[in-house]
């Protein structure tokens, strides 16, 4: 006995707009692109919220008079802030 997965009277060709396999509809919508320019928006802010203090290291340093241990120190508390908050951060 042959089994079939697909019978043929349930086949048919995908139209226009249609992907062929799961018959998913190719347009976007507009608001799915705006979702996507949200998201990329807000992590260049977060990889630009984290090289800040890298890029004002030598600012700091010299304006409190830190030294390597003490700066390390405070990148050491702003990670584990950013990492306790970044569960929360999605909601």
């Amino acid at each position: 006995m042959k089994v079939e997965f697909f019978p043929k009277a349930k086949r048919r060709l995908a139209t226009a707009g249609e992907s062929g396999h799961h018959r998913v509809p190719v347009n976007a919508r507009p608001y799915c692109w705006a979702a996507l320019s949200i998201f990329v928006l807000s992590s260049a802010i977060n990889y630009l919220d984290r090289q800040t203090l890298a890029l004002w290291r030598r600012w700091c340093a010299r304006e409190f008079h830190l030294s390597n241990v003490q700066y390390g120190l405070i990148l050491t508390a702003f990670s584990i802030a950013y990492a306790a908050g970044a569960p929360f951060a999605a909601c």
